[in-house]
């Protein structure tokens, strides 16, 4: 089994490598989650693990996106924008939602979240 190394390219990419190991892409399923609070006709691809939200129109400072199954501890996420004007920054995160707060107002903007929580049992 090969190491796992987290990099950050610049300021809006995450990169996930497997060190000495070989995998194909790894896809992740379920069920999209929703997004709130953020502008007129946000929309978002992905599910509670990995996505994008894409901002929605008029003035907006803050988008949360609704997971779709509550996690049973809060997750631990990072998140980036594709805009340089502005400072992201985590407004909240619960077993139920992240919330992301914007420095200027970003309508269009995308918002690329990655969520990763210790679902053990018992």
């Amino acid at each position: 089994m090969g190491r796992c190394a987290l990099a950050s390219i610049g300021t809006a990419i995450l990169l996930l490598s497997f060190i000495g190991t070989s995998f194909a892409h790894l896809h992740i399923t379920g069920t999209s989650p929703t997004v709130t609070s953020c502008g007129t006709s946000p929309a978002i691809a992905g599910n509670d693990e990995v996505g994008v939200v894409t901002i929605g129109t008029g003035v907006v400072t803050s988008c949360v996106v609704n997971f779709s199954q509550v996690w049973k501890t809060p997750p631990v996420c990072v998140f980036v924008s594709d805009s340089a004007t502005a400072v992201i920054s985590q407004a909240a995160i619960t077993t139920a939602l992240l919330g992301v707060r914007m420095s200027v107002s970003l309508p269009g903007a995308k918002i690329y979240y990655m969520c990763k929580g210790i679902e053990q049992e018992g």
